[in-house]
């Protein structure tokens, strides 16, 4: 509880004509080196040789004003070029790391709002004096820049000139990996070791950028352990950082799928890779065996294996994450080889070593290389084609990271063609020996897609097979016989999916239908998807 006597001192201080520090100190009972009065307010004089003691996290330092009359020792504060910089001030002691942000769309508040960086000194472009004093107590530093900012980024390394510096690429375009030419490489030799970031790509035929997240993750695994980092970055090849989280049961396994995808779309082939593992809390109380998956695929020249059941693991955000030297490689061999290895060992079956997947009826759909193809720009599904499709026609499986979603209906509809991805292909239940568990098995990443029209062609081929497998008892009164027969499916109406749930040999989602022009969903049912296909269940 505060007493009385703290209040009148600083009633008397307040009140106090001088602004020197001793005065004041005098007046408060307090230690000069210790003392510090101010408000949040921008533009405050700060009359103090520290800030030790300052508890206001909305004062924007950059706007405050120090009086350097006032100061214990001042003269002690000037040092020499070629003596190392005094450690920073009280209130900056708590910091661990740091950063220097150049390019547009990132910022300090979003590098550290999360416990991990929360403790990470941010500068921005016109602080760069500043940043370069910081870095000078020796702090984990780092400058973290856009392609467009790679001058200015130079300019901060020769400033710098010290080592416990990580240069942080951040790539935005995806599919145009540029980092990796001569030319980028050369312009700025200081700019070493860099290590360049690529956005997490959410969203099948759309992408939310993540980059600010792959930044922050990077970040705290280099403050938790910076030899590691240091260790696995070479200054002379080409450095990436990439991070996934799986989904459904087998996550480490749909993981290692999303950074193949990723790499192959990126048009990027690993050489070198130190591979993190995250274990969560669950997976070591339930002792459930790790994966081996990843490291035969990466084949890492070190594993890091993350145990902290405190719940303080800075990787938790992701469950495998790589730090790796890769190369430019124009050709799609080494993808689809890997895709196949990585296929090959979670099904345990030597068939995909034969380019054969038996379906049912004894159906032989040979899995080949797909192209760089999208859906012409015009191509809309006909609506008689989409009503007439079968799922059993297609006679064909073609493996490729680089087919969009309306690519993936265009085929689908116009060819008899299923294009999946790796990630795909490890989801299905190779012992199902049927086409309705690889549509499930891509269904997964078709309801996260953000192109709603094709999206919605996908899953009316879908529902409507699952309406001649569960067909309503009165067609006129059913919503989803309505929504699905009206012409204007694709245009007026929505589905969305949630709770899914995928075994391998079984699919289970719960749908709800929504018009444009209505708040309420019209119709909600389950989807099921087993080994005879869909069907809607809409008892509940």
């Amino acid at each position: 509880m505060v007493s009385k006597s703290w209040f009148r001192n600083l009633a008397d201080i307040l009140k106090a004509e001088t602004g020197d520090l001793r005065e004041l100190a005098r007046l408060a009972g307090s230690d000069p080196a210790t003392l510090y009065i101010g408000t949040n307010l921008d533009g405050v004089d700060i009359r103090g040789q520290d800030l030790r003691g300052m508890a206001l996290p909305g004062l924007n330092l950059n706007r405050v004003l120090r009086d350097e009359r006032t100061l214990v020792d001042a003269d002690s504060l000037h040092v020499a070029e070629d003596q190392p910089a005094p450690p920073l001030s009280a209130m900056e002691e708590d910091f661990n790391a740091v950063a220097l942000i150049l390019g547009t769309g990132l910022s300090a508040q979003s590098l550290r709002q999360r416990p991990q960086t929360r403790r990470l000194k941010v500068f921005e472009r016109n602080e760069t004096q500043g940043m370069v004093e910081a870095a000078r107590t020796g702090l984990p530093t780092f400058v973290i820049f856009t392609r467009e900012e790679i001058d200015a980024a130079g300019r901060a390394a020769a400033a710098l000139r010290h080592q416990g510096i990580g240069f942080i690429g951040v790539l935005r375009e995806r599919g145009h990996f540029r980092w990796g030419t001569p030319e980028s490489l050369t312009l700025s030799e200081e700019i070493s070791p860099l290590v360049v970031v690529v956005p997490h790509d959410q969203g099948f035929g759309g992408r939310t950028d993540t980059v600010i997240g792959e930044i922050r993750d990077f970040i705290s695994l280099a403050i938790q352990d910076w030899s590691l980092v240091t260790d696995a970055v070479v200054p002379e090849e080409l450095n990436i950082f990439m991070r996934a989280r799986g989904f459904g049961p087998q996550r480490e396994i749909d993981a290692t799928a999303q950074i193949l995808d990723r790499m192959a779309t990126q048009d990027l082939e690993h050489r070198s890779v130190n591979l993190l593992i995250n274990r969560t809390q669950e997976d070591i109380w339930v002792r459930r065996p790790r994966s081996k998956v990843a490291e035969r695929v990466f084949r890492p020249r070190e594993v890091v294996e993350q145990h902290d059941i405190s719940g303080r693991n800075p990787w938790r955000e992701y469950d495998i994450a790589v730090l790796a030297q890769i190369r430019l490689a124009p050709h799609d061999d080494l993808y689809f080889d890997t895709a196949r290895d990585l296929v090959a060992l979670v099904q345990s079956d030597a068939r995909i070593y034969t380019d054969e997947i038996v379906l049912g009826e004894a159906r032989d759909i040979v899995v080949s290389r797909g192209e760089r193809a999208r859906a012409p720009i015009s191509w809309e599904p006909d609506q008689s084609a989409i009503e007439a499709f079968d799922f059993q026609a297609a006679h064909r499986l073609e493996l490729s990271e680089h087919a969009d979603i309306p690519f993936i209906v265009f085929r689908l509809v116009e060819h008899g063609e299923i294009w999946l991805s790796a990630r795909d292909l490890v989801g299905f239940s190779f012992n199902a020996e049927n086409a309705w568990m690889l549509i499930a098995s891509q269904l997964r990443r078709v309801a996260r897609s953000r192109n709603v029209h094709a999206r919605q062609d996908y899953l009316g081929l879908v529902l409507r097979a699952a309406l001649k497998r569960s067909p309503p008892r009165r067609p006129d009164e059913d919503p989803w016989s309505l929504a699905l027969h009206t012409g204007s499916f694709r245009k007026d109406w929505r589905v969305t999916m949630t709770d899914l749930r995928y075994t391998g040999d079984l699919f289970n989602a719960r749908l709800r239908l929504l018009h444009r022009n209505r708040r309420l969903p019209t119709g909600e049912a389950d989807l099921w998807i087993d080994l005879n296909g869909p069907r809607l269940d809409r008892s509940k």
